[in-house]
């Protein structure tokens, strides 16, 4: 009898000693040293007669303070992390390379440089706003496709929109067709004014251009996206250089050439735009014109 209440006094001893080591693992340290004061009479007591709750289980000793305890552990809880999801960083588009010239210029100067100008095309297209918004130039051709707007008042009453056909006319009521083919946006109304005045006399009359026309351009040569381009019928040499891309790393900023079947209509230098802010032989284009 006696051996055996000593290895049961050995079990509850080891069995407090357990619960004990985990709470003060469980504390942080500079909790263990201001909050955890255990002196030889409580840990006697303790080990004479373990403490227990009303659950059956070891609680714990007689000094030692479990609700401080718990807020101890609750603060050293780390943060919850945001259920949000990041975004994954977009690498970096690598450089394409480098051209035979930039490889002859690196063994000189001990470096690689970049393509003077090139940076004027690293926005794609849909950066650049649309010309469909800006005012018509007195000097505009109308074509087919073209809306012609035309109000008349006085002897006649005009409130017409019509489109120029495939022939290049139009269709006035109570006038009938006329042709505008060819014909500058600043000799329009003169052109609309002869014809009403032909049945009409004491009336006004003014027009303008409603929805304008697109056309095809082809950009060829060493292009950085060539092919055949729907633009409006406001582009200039500009936004088609700028919808393909630019020249290409072996092409040149220095010619580039506009072709109106077996003319050449102009050149451009691309450096007097980038180096003195010169873009007057930018030229507006033609249906089926082509950009070399």
């Amino acid at each position: 009898m006696k051996a055996r209440r000593m290895s049961l006094k050995r079990i509850r001893s080891a069995a407090l000693l357990s619960s004990l080591l985990v709470v003060l693992l469980l504390v942080p340290p500079g909790a263990r040293a201001q909050e955890v004061t255990l002196d030889r009479s409580v840990l006697g007591g303790a080990l004479a007669r373990p403490p227990t709750s009303n659950t059956g289980t070891p609680a714990l000793p007689a000094g030692f303070p479990p609700q401080r305890g718990v807020e101890v552990l609750r603060s050293a809880d780390p943060p919850l992390k945001s259920a949000e999801p990041s975004l994954p960083a977009q690498p970096e588009k690598p450089p394409g390379p480098p051209t035979d010239f930039q490889q002859f210029a690196a063994t000189s100067v001990g470096t690689l440089l970049p393509l003077f100008g090139r940076d004027l095309f690293a926005a794609p297209p849909s950066t650049f706003a649309p010309v469909d918004d800006l005012p018509v130039p007195s000097d505009y051709v109308l074509g087919a496709g073209d809306e012609i707007v035309i109000r008349g008042w006085g002897q006649v009453e005009l409130d017409v929109r019509a489109t120029v056909s495939r022939d290049g006319s139009v269709n006035i009521p109570r006038v009938g067709p006329v042709s505008l083919a060819g014909v500058r946006y600043q000799d329009l109304e003169a052109r609309l004014r002869s014809a009403v005045g032909r049945n009409y006399k004491n009336f006004e009359l003014v027009a303008s251009l409603g929805r304008l026309r697109s056309i095809q351009v082809f950009v060829v040569g060493q292009a950085q996206r060539p092919g055949l381009y729907t633009v409006s019928a406001l582009s200039t040499l500009m936004n088609a250089l700028f919808a393909s891309g630019g020249p290409s790393p072996t092409g040149s900023m220095r010619r580039i050439e506009l072709r109106r079947g077996d003319q050449l209509v102009g050149e451009f230098d691309l450096y007097d735009l980038l180096l003195k802010g010169d873009k007057s032989k930018d030229l507006r284009l033609l249906s089926a014109d082509v950009v070399f």
